[in-house]
Parts: C-alpha cells; sequence; structure tokens
C-alpha cells in the first residue's frame, strides 16, 4: 500500500511517511479473527477460555475507533512538522 501510494501522496504535498505511518497503524486494526495474526494465538493459546469471540468483537471495534482519531489527531501534529503542506 505504501509503494503504491507514496508517488501520490508526494504530488499531492504529503510526505510518504504519512503514508507510512497510517498504513502500519491501519494494519494493526481488525474485525474478524482471521484478520489478526495475535487474535488467534492469544484464544486458542489460552483455551477459549480468557474470552470470547463476543467478548473481543466491542474491543476490536473500540480499537479501530481509537486508530481512526489517532490518526484525525495526529494531523495538524505533521503540519506543524512539516511533513504536510
Amino acid at each position: 500500500m505504501t509503494i503504491a501510494l507514496a508517488p501520490v501522496a508526494s504530488a499531492a504535498g504529503i510526505n510518504p511517511v504519512v503514508v507510512g505511518i497510517v498504513a502500519v497503524v491501519a494494519c494493526s486494526t481488525f474485525f474478524m479473527p482471521y484478520q489478526s495474526t495475535i487474535y488467534p494465538a492469544l484464544y486458542h493459546g489460552t483455551g477459549g477460555d480468557l474470552f470470547t469471540h463476543n467478548q473481543a468483537r466491542p474491543v476490536a471495534i473500540t480499537f479501530a475507533l481509537a486508530t481512526l482519531l489517532a490518526v484525525i489527531v495526529s494531523v495538524p501534529y505533521w503540519r506543524t512538522l512539516g511533513l504536510i503542506y
């Protein structure tokens, strides 16, 4: 994703580092258990006794919303650093 969007971002006045950071942060979110390698490892490693899928779903959604909020809040900071023009 970063390789494909870096030239487009540069042309739009966005430093490719910003694209890389957003791509890394966005790839850590998951909505289904198979979208994350850590989730099934933790779930099956504990024998499913630690939490259920229904308990993990609100946490995954909250994490995704927190990630989106963090990226939005970072935009003014990136502007002050000169990474976004």
